[in-house]
């Protein structure tokens, strides 16, 4: 299997082209498709690729659509794979058209994609994704000119799923990390033995000796958990706790509707 792990400096690069994306008016809708299937159905939806209209001159940009798997690891990296070369892939599963097209400033281009489980299929998640890539040709540089070139490669992740379907997670080896700054940040282990892919939302409540709630984060999403994997998870408090008074920190996560709330309590004695 050949597999391409997402670098920092690739992560950020693809934020940045994101960015640029948005700036520039592209949209990928829907960016996400989960499915409900048995074995033997099949469904059709829609993707919509839009450019908005140029405020300055713009020419046409000539896109391609090609199949990838995907997955998510421990450390939460999107890894990307060639098509079908994983037991929880869908894209044999996939037909879509068309698989290149012109769009000009202000068009917009549909994709028809129709998914079919094959009759011999498990319960279980399922996953493909359909990639559009820039392809256009790049305009001869002027001489004694610089220039800074953005190909955009914007996605739509497929979730395929073949009921029944059970959600089971843990939340493991839970701890506080003091940094050098002073603030504080808590690690966290969460292990999803289900079928069904979660996304979880953790916060954290503190609490001084006399049981006083000092501090409540948000509810933040981790990225999503899939099925039988683990995922690494960090939540940083969002402002330092002083050294010398002694603190109950509650880590709580609420992975998906329909599981209980986990909640984890951890003691931080006052410092010198």
């Amino acid at each position: 299997m050949t597999r391409t792990r997402s670098s920092g400096l690739l992560l950020l690069m693809l934020l940045l082209v994101c960015q640029a994306a948005g700036a520039q008016g592209w949209l990928v809708a829907p960016a996400r498709q989960e499915l409900t299937l048995r074995p033997g159905e099949s469904e059709t939806f829609v993707v919509r690729l839009e450019r908005e209209q140029a405020k300055t001159s713009a020419g046409p940009v000539r896109f391609s659509v090609s199949p990838s798997d995907w997955d998510v690891t421990r450390e939460g990296e999107v890894v990307l794979a060639p098509p079908q070369s994983s037991l929880e892939s869908a894209n044999g599963w996939v037909l879509f058209s068309p698989a290149s097209f012109v769009l000009p400033a202000g068009g917009m281009q549909q994709i028809r994609v129709t998914v079919t489980v094959p009759l011999e299929m498990l319960p279980g998640v399922y996953r493909a994704g359909l990639f559009f890539e820039e392809q256009s040709t790049i305009p001869p540089q002027a001489e004694q000119t610089k220039r800074v070139v953005f190909r955009y490669r914007l996605s739509t992740l497929i979730y395929v799923m073949v009921p029944p379907l059970d959600k089971k997670v843990a939340v493991r080896d839970v701890e506080a990390k003091e940094n050098s700054n002073g603030t504080v940040t808590i690690r966290a282990l969460l292990a999803n033995s289900g079928s069904m892919h979660l996304r979880p939302q953790q916060w954290v409540e503190v609490r001084d000796e006399r049981g006083d709630t000092l501090l409540k984060t948000e509810p933040k999403p981790t990225m999503v958990l899939l099925p039988g994997h683990e995922l690494v998870v960090e939540l940083p408090l969002p402002q330092p706790l002083p050294r010398r008074v002694s603190y109950q920190i509650r880590y709580l996560v609420d992975a998906a509707p329909g599981l209980p709330l986990q909640s984890t309590i951890l003691t931080l004695v006052g410092r010198e």
